[in-house]
């Protein structure tokens, strides 16, 4: 299980069929110090 802190979330108006009435949320993973974990790609 991984920890997270919502960052944002995402609006679309074409998703999956699957995906109705789901809310799609950004997240960034966090360390064991709970901050936001930076990978190499630049991305969190």
């Amino acid at each position: 299980m991984y920890l997270a802190k919502v960052t944002g979330a995402l609006v679309s108006t074409t998703k999956h069929a699957s995906l109705n009435g789901s809310k799609l949320l950004i997240v960034a993973r966090l360390d064991e110090n709970y901050q936001p974990t930076v990978h190499a790609q630049g991305g969190s």
